[in-house]
């Protein structure tokens, strides 16, 4: 779904990148409490599942990437 998309990329920004000791593990914790707020707020369907610690782990590296 793109807004769980926007939401990974907001989450990496606000907070990964923003940590002086970035963590993966907590990052991805408050994404998925983002998404959970956003199913809750009708703004995102009820099925929607946060994305996989995977999927989220490699959205970090190709923002990384990039930004280098």
């Amino acid at each position: 779904h793109p807004r769980v998309v926007k939401l990974m990329r907001v989450a990496i920004r606000v907070d990964y990148l923003a940590m002086e000791r970035p963590n993966i593990f907590h990052t991805h914790q408050l994404l998925k409490g983002m998404v959970q707020e956003d199913v809750k707020r009708g703004k995102l369907p009820s099925a929607t599942k946060p994305p996989s610690y995977e999927t989220f782990r490699n959205e970090i590296g190709r923002t990384i990437a990039a930004r280098e």
